[in-house]
């Protein structure tokens, strides 16, 4: 989604559209940790506490702040793409998911 709204000279919808799907990962990264996400003014900072933090907050970052649409999707697929044994999504990820990542 990220990449047709860009390619369709919508880069303002591209930029918003990856900052809301990284929100939508860092909610995801509290309810993997068990913890209630606070109200948006403290996430950022309650999400540091967070132990899958770590491999999570450069590519939510980078989502959130790359000027291309290909390296904000990018940043958008690493975390499912992570090797296993890390502390991110890249543990949950099944077939599909290994697919795209190739």
């Amino acid at each position: 989604m990220v990449g047709r709204t860009a390619d369709h000279g919508d880069e303002p919808g591209s930029r918003l559209l990856s900052t809301r799907l990284a929100g939508d990962l860092m909610w995801l990264a509290f309810t993997l940790s068990r913890q209630w996400a606070p109200y948006p003014k403290w996430r950022g900072t309650a999400f540091r506490s967070l132990p899958i933090a770590a491999d999570l907050a450069d590519p939510l970052t980078a989502a959130a702040a790359a000027p291309h649409w290909r390296d904000r999707e990018s940043a958008l697929q690493s975390p499912f793409c992570a090797p296993a044994g890390s502390a991110s999504f890249g543990l949950f990820a099944d077939r599909r998911i290994t697919m795209v990542c190739r």
